[in-house]
């Protein structure tokens, strides 16, 4: 299964139906949509009146994006930080599963600062605690703590960005207006997981390993193995959580 196999797969499980109304009426707006993948919710963002512009750092998913030919939406490959526009200042930023890849926060905030007019939202949907799931040894739990850690320290990922998202918004002056948990099929169940979602987990396992590998060495192997049987087990509990921010950017004195 491709890349964008994989991410059109995970459309079903997310439940944006939960989440657009809180974006209001949209007709007529301007919306960015950092990190927009394959462009799913660009389409969706569409479908509600929104011209969007739509940014990724995957090329092949931006020519995916392009392919679908969605009405009032363009796609540009750029690095979302340091984004080539013409200038206008947008109603909102929707940024999906793309806060956590910006340990600093405050980076990411500055970007949506030079794009996003004074008063305008920014919504962020994330997941905390990825691989926060039971029943694992008490060995593999202090290993995905040592992962957390590093990816921090290598400013790859931050896994548990609620708080810190929460903290620099604030310290800028942005108010949150709605702060949520979703429900989520893939990373908040409990139970079994079904045989498509497992397949998932383990194409999601096998590209991370070389990166366990690399950092862990053999206190790494096998982690894949067991982290699949504790998402088979009848006994799993998810400690994961979705979450879902509308922030506004302050309006200038």
């Amino acid at each position: 299964m491709s890349l964008i196999e994989n991410y059109a797969r995970q459309y079903s499980w997310r439940r944006w139906s939960d989440v657009y109304p809180y974006l209001g009426d949209l007709a007529g707006t301007h919306v960015v949509d950092l990190g927009c993948g394959i462009g799913d919710q660009a389409r969706d963002l569409s479908r509600l009146g929104a011209h969007v512009f739509g940014v990724d750092g995957n090329q092949d998913f931006i020519e995916h994006a392009k392919s679908r030919k969605i009405p009032r939406a363009r796609f540009i490959w750029d690095d979302i930080t340091d984004i080539e526009h013409d200038g206008l200042k947008y109603d909102g930023v929707w940024a999906s599963f793309t806060a956590a890849y910006f340990p600093r926060f405050d980076v990411f905030v500055g970007a949506v600062d030079q794009l996003l007019k004074p008063g305008g939202w920014l919504a962020i949907t994330e997941v905390d605690d990825l691989f926060g799931h039971e029943p694992l040894d008490a060995r593999w739990s202090a290993l995905i703590e040592r992962y957390y850690a590093r990816s921090i320290e290598e400013g790859i990922y931050r896994f548990r960005s609620y708080a810190h998202v929460g903290e620099v918004l604030s310290g800028r002056g942005w108010r949150i207006d709605v702060d949520r948990r979703l429900d989520d099929d893939e990373f908040c169940f409990a139970g079994a997981a079904s045989a498509e979602m497992l397949a998932h987990w383990k194409a999601r396992l096998g590209l991370m390993m070389p990166r366990f590998l690399e950092r862990f060495g053999d206190d790494a192997r096998d982690f894949d193995s067991v982290f699949l049987e504790c998402l088979a087990s009848r006994d799993h509990l998810s400690r994961s959580r979705v979450w879902f921010n509308l922030a506004r950017k302050p309006v200038a004195a």
